[in-house]
C-alpha cells in the first residue's frame, strides 16, 4: 500500500512543478486578418461555459517508481480538484484536494492527512486552481491573466507551425516561459513549461480528444517532470463516456474528527516505513 501514498505526493508535486518551473506576434495588415488570428478568435470562445467537470479513469506513475490505480476526478471551476483513489474495487483509500488556498492529501488507511497553505509557495507559485484546471482541461491560459477568452484574446501571440499553432503569453512570468501547441481542429496539444536558466522542460501532452460539448476533452494526458533530481512521468486516462458537464458536485476538505493532522515530513516517514 505505500504506493498509493507515494503516488499521492507526487501528484501534488507534479502539479506544483508546473508552477515553479517567447514566440513571434500575431501578424495583421490594414484591413486583413492572417489566418492565425483567426484561428486564436475562435479558440478564444471555445469551452468557456462550464461550472463543474467529474470523470473517472485511470493514473499511471512511472520512473523511480511505478504505480496504476483507478480514480475519479471532479472539478469545481475556479474551486477546487478533487483525485479520490480507488485501487480496489471502487473503494477510496486516499484523496488529495487542492483549492485556491491550500492542498490536502488524506490518508485513510492510517487515519492521518497532511495539508500546506499554497501561500508558502507564492514565489514559486504565481497560480490559481484555475490554472490547474486548465491544464486538466487542455485550456490554454496565462499565470497572470487567465484561461483564454475573448476578454483577453490580445494578451496572447499566435503562428502557425506545421502542426498548426504556436500559442503563447505576450507577458511572460518571472522565472519561467510557456507555450501551447494547437492542432489544426483548435485542440491543444502539448503545454511546454521552461524555467529560467535551464535546459530541461516540464510537458504536458495531450491526445484522444472526445468533442463532447461544452469541451473538446482529452481522454490522455502525459505529464513529464522532474522531481529530486529524478525524471517522473505521470499519465490521466480519462473516460469520456463517464464524463459529466455542470452537475452538482458537492467536494470538500473536510477531514473526520477521528483523523491526525500531521506535516508533511511525518506523512513521508510513514510512507517510506510502509
Amino acid at each position: 500500500m505505500n504506493r498509493i501514498y507515494v503516488i499521492l505526493t507526487i501528484i501534488v508535486i507534479t502539479v506544483l512543478s508546473f508552477y515553479s518551473c517567447k514566440s513571434s506576434k500575431i501578424s495583421t495588415s490594414g484591413d486583413e486578418t492572417d489566418v492565425p488570428d483567426v484561428a486564436l478568435q475562435e479558440l478564444a470562445v471555445s469551452c468557456t461555459d462550464w461550472e463543474s467537470y467529474s470523470t473517472s479513469g485511470k493514473l499511471t506513475l512511472s520512473g523511480a517508481v511505478s504505480f496504476s490505480t483507478s480514480i475519479q476526478l471532479k472539478m469545481v471551476r475556479g474551486k477546487c480538484v478533487a483525485i479520490s483513489i480507488r485501487p480496489f474495487l471502487g473503494i477510496e483509500v486516499a484523496k488529495v484536494f487542492v483549492n485556491n488556498d491550500s492542498a490536502v492529501v488524506v490518508n485513510k488507511i492510517h487515519k492521518v492527512y497532511t495539508a500546506v497553505k499554497l501561500e508558502q509557495f507564492k514565489h514559486i507559485l504565481p497560480a490559481s486552481i484555475n490554472t490547474i484546471q486548465d491544464i486538466i482541461l487542455a485550456r490554454p491560459f496565462t499565470i497572470s491573466d487567465g484561461t483564454l477568452s475573448e476578454t483577453n484574446v490580445k494578451k496572447f501571440n499566435i503562428e502557425q507551425s506545421d502542426r498548426g499553432y504556436t500559442l503563447s503569453p505576450r507577458k511572460t512570468s518571472k522565472g519561467i516561459s510557456y507555450q501551447f501547441t494547437i492542432n489544426e481542429n483548435k485542440q491543444m496539444e502539448e503545454l511546454i513549461v521552461t524555467p529560467d536558466n535551464s535546459s530541461k522542460n516540464y510537458t504536458a501532452i495531450y491526445s484522444d480528444f472526445a468533442t463532447e460539448k461544452p469541451c473538446s476533452e482529452a481522454s490522455r494526458i502525459k505529464l513529464d517532470a522532474i522531481i529530486s533530481g529524478k525524471e517522473m512521468s505521470l499519465q490521466l486516462y480519462l473516460n469520456p463516456s463517464k464524463t459529466k458537464w455542470n452537475s452538482t458536485i458537492d467536494e470538500s476538505e473536510i477531514v473526520g474528527g477521528s483523523y491526525r493532522k500531521i506535516s508533511i515530513a511525518e506523512m513521508i516517514d510513514i510512507i517510506k516505513s510502509m
